[in-house]
């Protein structure tokens, strides 16, 4: 009996001594966002994606150098569920020193900037000097709309720093690499999205890319760049939607526009377990797409990991995540 005792007190003890590893990990998985990058190539209605391997840096070491956008192309930068609580995580102010490096003309966030764990303010600093140095669009999500009044708050300092809250709403675009029509929809997964609504709405802004300045500029020319356009309201040749789940869809989405669909919500499962995978995301939820990028019908659908954390702060083998989309027009060598 006391062998046997001692033989399972070494047992529990290991046992404890790895989950105690494992939440170490998964503590400092969750601090450190790693770049995924993607190349978007569209000519005569088709669209093509090229996933570009990046070097990644151990989670000790520095962050590997940024590769730069393409001189004749748009960079996109999604960020998504950035649950920001008391203050910034370290994933958050890790972030912002990332975009330095990426320079992009446009930073994307899809939504759940906030939660009932979220304290007032918070938010608004992060994302206001976010706008301040970066040309950002924004979407709201589900977690947003459980404190409305901050939402309201949120949306208002957020137009004075000259973000768009493309809430059923859209944007055209005039781009180094063509006419983008960007469209935001409000939380599908609370059937809040209208994007019948925001497509037959005037934009919110059409604006051109100044390239001397590196801003965008209001676009005096009604948004009818291309010989083909055959008016201030023609369709441009590539659509982003931007939403907070992967449901957009499922709610009437046309199938004959291909669209490149920038989402996030599911943080990617959070925690992924050796064998049985993102347990939360596929057998709680019971997501369809969980992460990374999909072919859905004539769309390519991308669902971003995410930059904060829900219910515990941990990661396991699942990553905080910044999305660089390089867009490049079809004539454009991609390499």
């Amino acid at each position: 009996m006391t062998g046997g005792a001692g033989w399972l007190r070494l047992l529990l003890g290991g046992m404890a001594a790895a989950a105690a590893a494992t939440v170490v990990a998964a503590a400092r998985e969750a601090r450190h966002p790693v770049v995924e990058h993607l190349r978007v190539r569209w000519s005569d209605g088709r669209l093509s994606m090229v996933p570009v391997p990046m070097r990644r840096a151990s989670l000790a070491a520095r962050m590997p150098p940024a590769e730069p956008p393409p001189p004749q192309g748009l960079r996109l930068v999604h960020l998504s569920d950035l649950h920001l609580h008391r203050r910034p995580e370290s994933a958050h102010r890790a972030a912002l020193s990332r975009l330095e490096q990426l320079s992009p003309q446009l930073v994307l966030v899809t939504g759940d900037v906030i939660d009932r764990a979220s304290r007032p303010g918070v938010a608004a600093d992060y994302l206001v000097g976010l706008a301040r140095r970066w040309q950002v669009a924004l979407v709201w999500g589900n977690h947003d709309h459980e404190l409305p009044g901050v939402v309201h708050a949120l949306t208002r300092a957020l137009a004075r720093a000259g973000a768009w809250v493309l809430v059923n709403r859209r944007a055209c675009l005039v781009t180094p690499a063509g006419p983008v029509e960007l469209v935001g929809v409000d939380a599908p997964n609370l059937g809040l999205d209208r994007l019948g609504e925001a497509l037959e709405q005037p934009p919110v802004v059409r604006a051109r890319w100044d390239a001397r300045t590196r801003r965008w500029r209001p676009d005096v020319d009604g948004g009818a760049p291309s010989p083909a356009a055959e008016g201030p309201d023609a369709r441009p040749r590539l659509r982003v939607l931007a939403a907070h789940s992967y449901h957009v869809l499922e709610h009437g989405v046309d199938r004959s526009e291909p669209s490149l669909v920038l989402v996030g919500d599911t943080h990617g499962g959070q925690v992924d377990l050796p064998l049985l995978g993102p347990v939360w995301a596929r057998w709680v939820h019971r997501h369809r797409y969980v992460r990374g990028l999909s072919r859905v019908g004539g769309h390519w659908l991308y669902v971003n990991r995410g930059l904060g954390t829900i219910g515990v702060p941990l990661r396991l083998r699942c990553p905080p995540e910044l999305l660089v989309v390089d867009l490049i027009a079809g004539g454009v060598d991609a390499t």
